[in-house]
C-alpha cells in the first residue's frame, strides 16, 4: 500500500474515543512559527498564564481570515523554558534544540480541509513549517501462546536461535550506573520484577500494559529467583509515559525529558510509530524528528521499532525507527525466521526475537508478540556495551550491534533482516582482547567541490535561530592514515554527534555528520567527509560558514580490529640478541625465525613473546631481519 494522504473529512482510527470530550490531534495541525508569535505573561485571578502575543499584526490578519482565530491556536509545549534551547554536556559540549515555545498547535474546524489549511500555513513567511499532528501507537501483537521460557535469550529449541545472552552474562551483565529510558505507555512501578529499578519518570501506565512487557524485556531484576530475566541484569528504566490521546508535541517531550533527566540515560527505547488519522502507518513528524536529533546530538542511543505491517502496507516506513541515528530493529520467531508481520525495508539494521516473548504485565508475566518486543532486546544490548565501556560514542554502539549480529536471510545486509540477528555474546566480544576499539580525531578538510545557492531550513544548530536560510554547501574530506598498525580490521565507521560538519539533509537538525568516502578504506588509511555550509540570512546577508569552516573540520572516525604487534631487538648482532614481541594477539602462537638461518640459530624462546637467537659462525657484525609468524 502507498503512504496514505490525508483524507477530508475525520475519520475514525483504532483507538476509540467514544465519549471522549478532550482534543483530538487528528484535527489538529502543529506550526513552527520563526517570526510574529512570541509568548506573553499575564496575570488571571492571580495566576501566571502564558498567552500568544502577535508581534506583527498582518500575521494575524492573514490567519483570522482563513479561519484560524487566537481561540483555535495554543502552545504546544506550554511549559518550554528558552533557557532549554542550549544544554552543556559535561565536558563542555553544547548542544543545541530549537526554540520550542514557538511550536504551536491550530485546532482545524470542521468546516475546514486540515490538507488545504496546512498547504496555507506552508505558505506563509511567518513559518517554518506546519505539518498535520497526529498520534503514535505502540507496534504489538498480543497473544496468550505460551511457548517456551524466553527463548530469545536461550533457545533450548533451535539452538542458537537467539541472542546469546547466557553467554555474554558470562562476560558482562550491566552496570547500575546505566538508565534505558522507556518511551512508552508506562510501566508497573510496583511489579515485583521492576519495582527496585524504577529511576525517576512517570507512574500509571496504558497501553493495555506495553509498557510494562517492555520494560521487563530490556532490564527487569535479574538473579533474583523469581519472574524472568531482563537483557541488562543491572540497568535501571526511566518510564516516560504517552498513550492514546498522545501527539506529536507529546512524544517530542518525553524524548527531551528523558535525556534531560540524567547523563546516565544511555538508551532510549521506543516500540511504536507514527499513524495517520485513519490509522495507517508511514506517518512523518518533523516535531518527533528535532527530538531524536536531539538525544543524538547529546550522545544517547535511539532503538525504534520496524513496526508490524508488513502484511497489510508492505515496506512502509514506520516513524520513529526510519529516521536517521535511530537503531531500527525487525523480530525474528524462534526457529531465527523472519516474522511475517515484521516490516521489509532498507532503513532496517537489525532483528531479535519479537514472537511470544515472555516478560513483565501488570501483576504478573504473559507472552507478547511484536517488533516491539524485538526492541528492547536491542536497547538491552545496547546497554550492557555502554556499560562495559562508558567511553562508546552512539555510532560506536550501533555500529558493533550491526558487525556482530548473526547473518541471517540473504548474506550480507538484506531488508528483511538487516545486518541480522542480534548477538549480545559477540558484540561484548568485540570490546575484548584481541580486539581494540581506537576512537581517533582529525582536523582540517578540503573542500573538494560546492553546490549553488538554494534554499534550506536549519533547526536545532548552535548560533543559528530555526529558520531558513539561503546556503551553499561545500564537501570537505580528508584522507588519515591510521595512528596505529592493525594485523585485521573488523570495521571503520565515523562518529557524527563529534564531528563538525553536518548532512545533506534539508530540513537540516544540525547534527554532527561524518562519513567514509565509498572505496577509499584500506588496511592503512581512508578517506573522511562531511558538509559545511555557507550562509545568508533570507534577505541576503551574509553569516559565514556552518558548522565551520572546512579548514576547522573537525572528523570523528574509529577503528575496531586487532593490532599489530611489534618486534624490538637490536638491528645489529655480534654474537646474540634478544628480540621481544609487544601485545601479541590474545591465544595466538608464535614462530620465531632468522632470515639469516644459516648465521643465526634460535638459542630460546620459540612459542613465546621474546626469543634469543646466536651467530653460527664467528663472522663480523651482521644485520639481520627478524620476524615472528
Amino acid at each position: 500500500m502507498n503512504f496514505k494522504k490525508f483524507t477530508l473529512v475525520f475519520c475514525v482510527t483504532i483507538w476509540s474515543l467514544t465519549g471522549y470530550s478532550q482534543r483530538n490531534p487528528d484535527n489538529e495541525i502543529l506550526v513552527f512559527f520563526s517570526e510574529g508569535i512570541t509568548q506573553k505573561v499575564e496575570k488571571v485571578n492571580g495566576a501566571s498564564v502564558k498567552t500568544l502575543n502577535f508581534s506583527k499584526a498582518e500575521l494575524k490578519r492573514s490567519l483570522n481570515a482563513v479561519g484560524i482565530p487566537d481561540s483555535l491556536m495554543e502552545f504546544a509545549l506550554p511549559d518550554f523554558k528558552r533557557e532549554d534551547t542550549l544544554k552543556i554536556l559535561s565536558g563542555g559540549k553544547e548542544i543545541k534544540q530549537p526554540d520550542m515555545s514557538k511550536l504551536i498547535r491550530v485546532t482545524v474546524s470542521k468546516d475546514r480541509n486540515r490538507k488545504d489549511m496546512t498547504e496555507y500555513l506552508n505558505s506563509l513567511p511567518e513559518v517554518l513549517y506546519a505539518e498535520p499532528n497526529g498520534r503514535i501507537k505502540p507496534d504489538v501483537i498480543p497473544t496468550d501462546t505460551r511457548f517456551g521460557e524466553q527463548w530469545g535469550l536461550r533457545n533450548t529449541i533451535n539452538t542458537g536461535a537467539d541472542i546469546h545472552a547466557v553467554a555474554a552474562w558470562d562476560i558482562y551483565t550491566g552496570n547500575s550506573n546505566n538508565i534505558i529510558a522507556i518511551i512508552d505507555g508506562g510501566t508497573q512501578t510496583t511489579h515485583e520484577d521492576l519495582n527496585s529499578k524504577i529511576a525517576g519518570g512517570d507512574t500509571g501506565y496504558g497501553w493495555d500494559g506495553h509498557g510494562i512487557h517492555v520494560s521487563g524485556i530490556a532490564a527487569a531484576e535479574s538473579n533474583n529467583a523469581q519472574g524472568i530475566s531482563g537483557v541488562d541484569w543491572n540497568a535501571r528504566i526511566h518510564p516516560q509515559k504517552i498513550d492514546n490521546l498522545s501527539d506529536d508535541a507529546d512524544a517530542y517531550q518525553a524524548i527531551v525529558d528523558a535525556v534531560n533527566y540524567s547523563t546516565n540515560v544511555r538508551v532510549l527505547n521506543s516500540s511504536w510509530g507514527l499513524i495517520y488519522e485513519d490509522g495507517d502507518p508511514g506517518r512523518y513528524s518533523s516535531t518527533v524528528r528535532q527530538a531524536f536529533a536531539y538525544a543524538y546530538k547529546a550522545n544517547r542511543t535511539s532503538v525504534a521499532s520496524m513496526g508490524n505491517h508488513q502484511q497489510t502496507d508492505p515496506g512502509v516506513v514506520n516513524y520513529p525507527g526510519g529516521f536517521d541515528n535511530v537503531i531500527a530493529v525487525g523480530a525474528t520467531d524462534n526457529a531465527d525466521v523472519i516474522a511475517n508481520f515484521s516490516v521489509q525495508n532498507n532503513h532496517i539494521d537489525v532483528c531479535a526475537p519479537g514472537v511470544d516473548i515472555l516478560s513483565t504485565v501488570n501483576g504478573g508475566y504473559d507472552y507478547m508478540s511484536g517488533t516491539s518486543m524485538a526492541t528492547p532486546h536491542v536497547s538491552g544490548v545496547a546497554s550492557l556495551l555502554k556499560g562495559y565501556n562508558p567511553n562508546l560514542a552512539n555510532d560506536d554502539i550501533e555500529n558493533i550491534i550491526q558487525l556482530s549480529a548473526d547473518d541471517r536471510g540473504a548474506t550480507g545486509f538484506d531488508n528483511a533482516y538487516g545486518y541480522g540477528r542480534l548477538n549480545a555474546e559477540r558484540a561484548l566480544n568485540f570490546l575484548q582482547e584481541p580486539y581494540a576499539l581506537r576512537q581517533w580525531t582529525a582536523t582540517s578538510g578540503s573542500s573538494v567541490g560546492s553546490t549553488g545557492t538554494f534554499q534550506m531550513v536549519i533547526m536545532g544548530a548552535s548560533g543559528l535561530a530555526s529558520a531558513t536560510y539561503i546556503v551553499k554547501r561545500h564537501e570537505v574530506q580528508k584522507t588519515v592514515t591510521f595512528p596505529e598498525n592493525f594485523l585485521h580490521i573488523e570495521g571503520v565507521w565515523t562518529r557524527g554527534a563529534f564531528t563538525t560538519g553536518w548532512n545533506l539533509a534539508n530540513p537540516n537538525f544540525g547534527e554532527g555528520f561524518c562519513e567514509i568516502v565509498p572505496g577509499t578504506l584500506t588496511e592503512t588509511e581512508v578517506t573522511l567527509r562531511t558538509y559545511v555550509y555557507e550562509v545568508w540570512n533570507i534577505l541576503g546577508s551574509s553569516l559565514g560558514y556552518y558548522p565551520s569552516s572546512p579548514a576547522n573540520v573537525t572528523f570523528t572516525y574509529t577503528v575496531l580490529g586487532v593490532p599489530l604487534p611489534t618486534i624490538s631487538g637490536p638491528s645489529v648482532v655480534c654474537d646474540q640478541g634478544t628480540y621481544t614481541i609487544s601485545n601479541p594477539p590474545k591465544d595466538t602462537s608464535i614462530t620465531w625465525a632468522s632470515s639469516s638461518s644459516l648465521l643465526f640459530s634460535l638459542v630460546s624462546g620459540q612459542g613465546t613473546t621474546s626469543a634469543t637467537f646466536e651467530k653460527n659462525m664467528s663472522l663480523p657484525g651482521t644485520k639481520v631481519h627478524v620476524t615472528a609468524t
